[in-house]
């Protein structure tokens, strides 16, 4: 064998031995883990800015009363005046949020002077207290728009109405959902709240009630004349809370 054949020979033995070495040199086990996630935020969905349930800015309570009572300002009330109040609840069905939450109202009317009488008409039919829990009597026997004799409810009934329309319990109750429960939409509807306080026309009323009428204009006994609201008036708050148990 020449020297050239023997050199190529040699030279190509070193090629595959090496080829040999490198490859043992990088080979290994090869084993890979992996783990992801993402999230969104849970859905709440509960705006009551956008539920409407309080919608009209006009005043229950006002300054004047066509031309036979104006204040210095404050609203007032006196014999012979009343009016009303317009509101909707439009809860909606599709509002669904994704956690545990608690519905709670506070509701408040008063009548200090004890002259109020309320009613509150929903699509322009009457709602009684019998509607809604069994026991609490008929305060309003009948009513017809604009027939001012015949408003019955107290300050009190109609603090449980308004608080059985909005979370379902007349004593205002805080009422906890499930997440995926929506607001009930049962108390869906327009309705509006009248007030009035009885003018006696009678110079000498045998009910006396002229002159417990004019011992309150005179802020006799307990003065409601200089204080606003100090007479009467209503306060309505809904709350909306997530639970975390």
């Amino acid at each position: 064998m020449n020297k050239k054949v023997i050199a190529l020979v040699a030279l190509v033995f070193a090629v595959v031995v090496t080829g040999f070495s490198v490859s043992g040199t990088y080979a290994r086990y090869i084993e890979k883990g992996e783990y992801s996630d993402k999230a969104r935020v849970a859905k709440w969905g509960i705006d009551f800015s956008n539920e409407k349930f309080f919608t009209q800015s006009a005043d229950l309570f006002k300054s004047t009363y066509g031309s036979y009572v104006t204040s210095t300002g404050d609203d007032v009330i006196a014999p012979g005046t009343y009016g009303n109040y317009n509101f909707n609840i439009t809860f909606s069905g599709d509002t669904k949020p994704e956690v545990k939450y608690e519905l709670s109202t506070e509701v408040t009317v008063t009548d200090n002077t004890n002259k109020l009488k309320f009613a509150i008409v929903k699509g322009g039919s009457a709602l009684t207290l019998d509607e809604y829990q069994t026991g609490l009597g008929d305060p309003v026997a009948e009513f017809s728009e604009g027939t001012y004799s015949k408003y019955n409810l107290s300050a009190e009934d109609l603090t449980k109405i308004l608080k059985y329309l909005l979370v379902g319990s007349v004593e205002g109750s805080a009422v906890t959902k499930n997440p995926g429960e929506a607001l009930a939409t049962t108390s869906n509807g327009s309705y509006t709240i009248y007030w009035m306080w009885d003018f006696n026309s009678s110079e000498d009323a045998a009910d006396g009630t002229n002159v417990s009428d004019t011992k309150l204009g005179n802020g006799k006994d307990t003065d409601y004349t200089g204080t606003a609201g100090s007479a009467a008036s209503i306060n309505i708050s809904l709350t909306a809370k997530q639970l975390n148990s």
